[in-house]
C-alpha cells in the first residue's frame, strides 16, 4: 500500500517514466483495487494503442470475458511479427472454443504450431491435445481470422475511450 502511494507520487513528478503507470496499475490490481487500476492503465494503453501488447494488457485488467476477448482481438489486428503474437493468440483460443468459433480456434492453433516449428521451439502439450480433440479434426481451416477479430473487437475502442467526454 505504501509503494502504491509512492509510485503515484513518482508518476506525477516524473511523467517521462512511461512504464510507471503500468506497474502502478499492476499493484492496484493485485491489491484488489480494480477500478483504480483500470483508471490508471487506460491513459497508458491510449498512448500505446497501436501495439498489440497494450491491448493484451488492457484485456488482462478487465473482468468481463467479452471485454477481454474484445481487447485481445483488437490487439491481434495490430501489425506485428507473427512470433510476437503467440501469447496473445494463445489467450484467444479458449474464447473461440467457448463461443463455438472452432474454425477460428483451429486457425490460431495452427499458426502458433507453425511458428514454433519454424523457430525450432517446442510445442506445448496443450496444443497437441487441442489438435487431437474431435472438434479440431471436424473444423474447417481458415485462411485468416480477420473477420473474427473484427466481429469481437467492436467494443474495444469504447472500453479504451469510454471515459472521455465527447467534443465537437
Amino acid at each position: 500500500d505504501e509503494f502504491i502511494q509512492h509510485c503515484a507520487k513518482l508518476i506525477s513528478k516524473h511523467p517521462e517514466y512511461k512504464w510507471l503507470p503500468y506497474y502502478l496499475a499492476q499493484l492496484q490490481s493485485a491489491r484488489g483495487i480494480r477500478h483504480e487500476a483500470l483508471k490508471t492503465i487506460l491513459p497508458f494503453v491510449r498512448t500505446h494503442r497501436n501495439d498489440f501488447w497494450a491491448w493484451e494488457r488492457l484485456g488482462d485488467f478487465l473482468a468481463d470475458p467479452k471485454d477481454k476477448l474484445s481487447c485481445y482481438c483488437k490487439g491481434a489486428q495490430c501489425k506485428n511479427k507473427a512470433e510476437m503474437l503467440i501469447g496473445l493468440r494463445k489467450k484467444l483460443i479458449p474464447f473461440f472454443i467457448e463461443y463455438s468459433e472452432l474454425g477460428a480456434a483451429k486457425y490460431e492453433i495452427e499458426q502458433i504450431i507453425n511458428i514454433r516449428n519454424r523457430q525450432e521451439w517446442t510445442v506445448p502439450q496443450e496444443f497437441i491435445e487441442w489438435q487431437n480433440a474431435d472438434w479440431f479434426s471436424s473444423s474447417e481451416s481458415r485462411i485468416n481470422n480477420v473477420s473474427t477479430y473484427e466481429k469481437y473487437s467492436v467494443n474495444a475502442e469504447e472500453l479504451l475511450y469510454g471515459d472521455i467526454d465527447l467534443q465537437d
